[in-house]
C-alpha cells in the first residue's frame, strides 16, 4: 500500500488497571493517480485521471482497556 500516514496514540493512564486511550490517524496517497489497496494488496479504488485527488481520509479512535488479574479487557469506538 503505498499511502503516506500521520499516526498519533495518546494514553492516559487513570489507575494501575484502567487506561484511556484516543488515536488519530491521517492518511493521503503518494500520487493522485495512484489505487487505494486492500489488506491482502488488491487495488479496490483508483483515479486513472487523477481527479480524485489524494486526500485518503482521517480516523479518530477512543478505546479504553481494563487490566484484570493476567487478562486485559478493552472497548472502544472509531469514526474515519
Amino acid at each position: 500500500m503505498r499511502t503516506l500516514s500521520l499516526k498519533s496514540l495518546e494514553t492516559l493512564n487513570l489507575s494501575k488497571s484502567f487506561a484511556l486511550n484516543v488515536m488519530y490517524t491521517n492518511e493521503w496517497l503518494y500520487s493522485a493517480t495512484d489505487s487505494l489497496y486492500n489488506s491482502s494488496g488488491g487495488a479496490i479504488a483508483t483515479s486513472k485521471k487523477g481527479s480524485a485527488g489524494t486526500k485518503v481520509g482521517q480516523e479518530l479512535d477512543g478505546f479504553v482497556t481494563y487490566k484484570y488479574g493476567a487478562p486485559l479487557f478493552g472497548a472502544g469506538v472509531g469514526h474515519f
